[in-house]
């Protein structure tokens, strides 16, 4: 199924709306209120990325904040395989994941994007309560974390 279909059926499913349709194909679906993920055809041709925002690039402990982001990357600590970065332009923390099959069948296109949003959701919710940069991250506090609180992820069971 080509990126468009996919994301057309999914948003079709969840009720979720798809906002921004660029010339390069990019969407936005709109989960809720407060959470979007951005779906990217990749520029190089093949496959396809998530994207989303995890919070405003913080002002202060940034050096704490920037070490768990590298630590989380390196040793793939509440990540899933995706990872963190900062957009200079925007000064926000996001979060990508990219693939290389832009023709993957449907059910795995909604896992994926749904595994997504429980990683995006738990970076928020570690922004959300004051613990990102603590240092106290560990594989479990992924299932831990995003239950908190309501759960942004909810949205996308499929």
């Amino acid at each position: 199924m080509a990126l468009e279909e996919l994301t057309a059926r999914l948003a079709e499913e969840m009720g979720a709306r798809l906002d921004g349709a660029s010339p390069d194909g990019s969407v936005e679906l709109v989960l809720n209120d407060d959470m979007m993920i951005e779906v990217h055809p990749d520029p190089s041709g093949s496959g396809f990325l998530f994207s989303g925002t995890v919070c405003d690039l913080p002002t202060e402990n940034r050096e704490a904040v920037f070490g768990e982001l590298l630590h989380a990357n390196l040793l793939g600590q509440g990540t899933q395989g995706a990872r963190l970065g900062i957009d200079p332009a925007l000064d926000e923390i996001v979060l990508c994941r990219s693939f290389s099959d832009e023709n993957m069948p449907y059910d795995v296109f909604a896992k994926d994007l749904g595994r997504f949003a429980e990683v995006l959701d738990f970076w928020r919710a570690r922004h959300r309560h004051g613990k990102l940069g603590a240092g106290d991250l560990d594989e479990e506090a992924l299932d831990d974390e995003a239950s908190d609180d309501e759960s942004d992820a909810a949205a996308i069971k499929v």
